[in-house]
């Protein structure tokens, strides 16, 4: 993942799973979904995954790319690439091309800001996603059961 700020920019890489890893993760049954589609900008979370997913931050971080978005040189948000198929933010309805702006009215202005954002999401029963796409404003809406 790089992180642009101003000229400088920083590369953080993160060590793929070992394969007994990879096996044990795909070994039994076959795993829940994580979100279920509801509506057009709807969905529903199934709270263990997000617990899960919570904990493993690596799979937030490599299952798309997040690349900071700047307007008139101020961050606004994150850009969204290369979202893996059936990753993470491909089951939120997330796509490459869209840009995060805020979770739950919380402007997601810098790394930091976005980390903490996510470690709450923890203790949330809704939450609500306000992206571009498309040059337009969408908000997506997610209930956490």
């Amino acid at each position: 993942m790089e992180i642009t700020r101003g000229s400088n920019t920083s590369k953080i890489f993160l060590a793929e799973p070992q394969t007994e890893e990879i096996q044990s993760k795909t070994a039994g049954p076959p795993r829940s979904s994580f979100a279920k589609k509801v509506g057009e900008k709807q969905y529903i979370l199934d709270q263990q995954r997000v617990q899960q997913a919570l904990k493993n931050p690596e799979q937030i971080l490599t299952d798309a790319r997040l690349l900071p978005n700047f307007q008139d040189g101020k961050q606004e948000g994150f850009k969204v690439s290369e979202v893996r198929p059936n990753g993470l933010y491909e089951s939120l309805g997330i796509r490459n091309g869209d840009v995060l702006l805020r979770v739950n009215n919380l402007e997601i202005s810098n790394p930091e800001v976005a980390m903490q954002t996510m470690s709450a999401l923890g203790g949330m029963n809704t939450v609500s996603l306000d992206l571009i796409r498309n040059g337009a404003r969408v908000t997506m809406s997610y209930d956490i059961r």
